[in-house]
């Protein structure tokens, strides 16, 4: 089994965050039309 360690996002993660964030996002547009083309956030 993995170990996995949990910790508080520090304001450095930030930019690394949202980039996961836009890459969530873009997967999910081919399924939700309503996803907003630029700027969605969650």
């Amino acid at each position: 089994m993995v170990d996995i360690k949990i910790r508080e996002a520090l304001l450095e993660d930030v930019p690394t965050l949202l980039q996961y964030e836009q890459q969530i996002i873009d997967f999910e547009r081919d399924f939700n039309e309503d996803i907003k083309k630029e700027n969605a956030k969650y």
